[in-house]
């Protein structure tokens, strides 16, 4: 599906419960870092369709900043994944161990689509690959901000890792044939769950 054909999706920007102004779970372009500049996505980078490149799931990546990191998404174990109730250093390091760049073709616009799709009904990637990309975009992103995630943005987060979980528990490890997958939708009242307040995160490099 192409992106002009999706509905617009509300702005979640808004107050935490603290009363400070949050900003939107997901800009309109990729984090600063790495080579990206911060603004709109180029129209060709919009267009182009976010393709999994790398389908192993036993070996991760060899290359990118988080290579000695890395966990294959066959290694993965329930008790390695952060549950809601941890702290936010637990959460970010462990989106660290998937690098989204080494593993995808056109990140930006997959996290982008997901967190409209999340904005609007509540539904999450339905594969483990799509939900640690996105994870670990997201993690880069508040990691440029240099704060901890919180209100609707901080759910989204943990919305992500709580599905990571159910799909490693499940055994679901490999890659679809089609990188898009299938999509879920959690558990009402569990979106509806605030993330856990937890220290400023420690910066990763």
């Amino acid at each position: 599906m192409r992106v002009s054909s999706l509905p617009a999706a509300p702005s979640p920007d808004g107050p935490d419960a603290a009363g400070t102004t949050v900003p939107a779970v997901h800009p309109a372009g990729p984090p600063a870092g790495r080579g990206r500049s911060e603004g709109p996505a180029p129209r060709a980078a919009i267009d182009r369709e976010p393709a999994l490149c790398w389908r192993d799931a036993d070996v991760p990546p060899a290359t990118g900043a988080f290579a000695a990191c890395a966990v294959a998404n066959a290694a993965l174990s329930p008790a390695a994944v952060p549950a809601e109730g941890d702290d936010w250093d637990r959460l970010n390091e462990f989106a660290l161990t998937y690098d989204g760049y080494a593993y995808w073709d056109n990140l930006p616009e997959l996290a982008r689509r997901a967190v409209a799709r999340w904005t609007r009904d509540g539904s999450l990637p339905g594969t483990l690959d799509e939900l640690r990309a996105c994870l670990f975009y997201e993690q880069r992103r508040w990691h440029h901000f240099g704060a901890v995630p919180r209100g609707r943005a901080g759910t989204y987060l943990w919305a992500l890792a709580t599905e990571v979980r159910t799909l490693v528990a499940r055994g679901q490890l490999e890659a679809l044939p089609s990188a898009r997958g299938e999509e879920h939708r959690p558990d009402p009242a569990r979106r509806a769950t605030g993330t856990p307040a937890g220290p400023r995160p420690a910066r990763p490099r």
